[in-house]
């Protein structure tokens, strides 16, 4: 596709052994038409993608369809891979459901190797990364979305599901050095799971030199997984991610499987951490729940926050945690238990933040100048009866089924039970309204409910029941914007 303002648009479903689509011209749009693309059917020994934009371009737009990757499954071949754009970016890329399997395979990398993804957007999608890692895993798992805007700015991340990657969203270097360009994440779903031994399996990671970036309204629940981490690049960096905004999120994160080998087998648990170089910060008004079902003695520690760079680190300044709700839980874990965890900062304030803790609510850290005051106990109230949940949906993605709730109204309820067919699901209690059943879907159908769970051990009444029978089409069930796309111009057929 090498023309430049055209609009093409795929009529039927495709395969494709190695690349489906290469972008070579700025200004055009790939509109799937609801079409599945399979890519990657045979094996590569290079990668290879379901859409590949080239350097350079910018102002392209794919949507509508799915991308899955096939039985080849090539190690890191994204179903999109943007190369890098202009200065000017701008592109988009939504409504997108997406499979991808291979080794060290992100769902979505935008804006590779230093180039930009700047004034650009990734919203209303359904990300599934399935794949493993190398044995030593030295650079980390692989993501559900990952994307670099070389400080640049206007990034936007938001109503995407992401399911199963190691890291949900990674996001370097996104935000304007100035502020003036801010990005923003928000409003996404994601259930990560950590492929053990590998570093850093974060729901949102913000990174690099990222600045203005406001990261809220997102829901991440794992059972085997971290929350969320602003940081710089690494101890002794020039500069790190200051002047971001993470508010208003729900956090439920523990680890429940045991990392014994590969290139980082630590099995501590952080829901928040702020750490390189990453001064004035603010942590405002979220909820964060952790837990850890592992035993590593020296290596299970719990930390609902956890603020301070590796060593002596001046740059850890302005930092502010305040109007939070955090539980420090203790699960099968051996480890130190806190609330709050500081190593080596220089300003941090935290204030008027409620928590519930197995453990210590804080440290006293290497912290310069730590104003730690109005912060107290969270009463656990004796409700004497909880409502049953609302409003439980369920649509069919991919192998996978997606659940979606309202929250119960009554104060202490901060989790839910969910229900197949009947039976309470072996997994941990869900510190959010959404839960994906991944694989269920083969075979079916099946019948769902939940049950709100509150601080007191009580537990509610089950919803109505959901059944797969009637499962939503999975767009239907993260589609928020329903007003009609512009007529297209241009319009080719390919």
């Amino acid at each position: 596709m090498n023309q430049a303002g055209e609009t093409y648009v795929l009529t039927q479903d495709i395969s494709a052994p190695g690349t489906a689509f290469t972008i070579a011209a700025s200004d055009v749009i790939l509109d799937l038409g609801g079409h599945t693309v399979a890519y990657n059917t045979a094996p590569s020994s290079v990668p290879v993608y379901g859409v590949y934009v080239n350097v350079l371009r910018s102002r392209v737009t794919v949507r509508n369809g799915t991308l899955l990757q096939g039985a080849g499954g090539s190690a890191r071949s994204p179903a999109v891979f943007i190369y890098g754009g202009t200065a000017t970016g701008g592109h988009e890329l939504h409504h997108l459901v997406i499979g991808v399997r291979g080794d060290q395979t992100h769902g979505i990398d935008a804006g590779f190797a230093g180039y930009t993804f700047n004034n650009s957007k990734i919203h209303h999608s359904y990300v599934q990364v399935t794949g493993g890692v190398p044995a030593d895993c030295s650079s980390g798992g692989p993501a559900g979305i990952s994307l670099q805007a070389s400080a640049s700015g206007g990034a936007q991340v938001h109503d995407n599901i992401v399911v199963e990657s190691h890291v949900g969203i990674s996001a370097a270097g996104v935000g304007s050095e100035s502020g003036s360009n801010p990005s923003r994440i928000h409003r996404n779903l994601i259930q990560h799971r950590r492929r053990a031994g590998c570093k850093g399996p974060y729901g949102i990671g913000v990174q690099g030199i990222s600045h203005g970036v406001e990261v809220d309204a997102n829901q991440i629940v794992s059972d085997d997984g971290r929350g969320i981490i602003v940081a710089g690049w690494g101890q002794g960096s020039a500069a790190g991610a200051s002047g971001n905004s993470v508010h208003d999120n729900r956090i439920d994160v523990g680890y429940s499987t045991l990392a014994t080998g590969g290139f980082y087998p630590e099995n501590s648990v952080y829901g928040i951490r702020d750490r390189y170089h990453a001064g004035d910060n603010r942590f405002e008004n979220n909820v964060v729940l952790v837990t850890n079902d592992v035993t590593d003695p020296g290596n299970d520690h719990v930390r609902g926050f956890y603020i301070g760079s590796d060593a002596s680190d001046a740059d850890m300044r302005g930092i502010v945690a305040r109007g939070n709700t955090v539980f420090a839980r203790r699960g099968q874990g051996s480890g130190t238990i806190r609330a709050f965890h500081f190593d080596y900062a220089d300003e941090v304030t935290i204030d008027a933040n409620r928590y519930l803790t197995a453990g210590e609510v804080r440290n006293t850290g290497n912290v310069t100048a730590l104003t730690f005051t109005n912060n107290a106990p969270l009463d656990v109230l004796a409700s004497s009866a909880l409502a049953a949940p609302t409003g439980l949906a369920v649509a069919r993605c991919l192998n996978s089924y997606v659940l979606t709730w309202n929250t119960n109204p009554e104060a202490d309820v901060f989790e839910y039970a969910v229900y197949r067919d009947g039976a309470k699901l072996p997994i941990s209690p869900r510190g959010g309204t959404f839960y994906v059943d991944v694989g269920a879907a083969l075979p079916g159908p099946h019948s769902y409910a939940v049950s709100a769970l509150a601080l007191s051990g009580l537990g509610g009444p089950r919803s109505a029941e959901a059944s797969t029978a009637a499962a939503g089409v999975c767009l239907g069930a993260i589609v928020s914007d329903t007003t009609p796309p512009a007529a297209p111009s241009n319009l080719m057929v390919q």
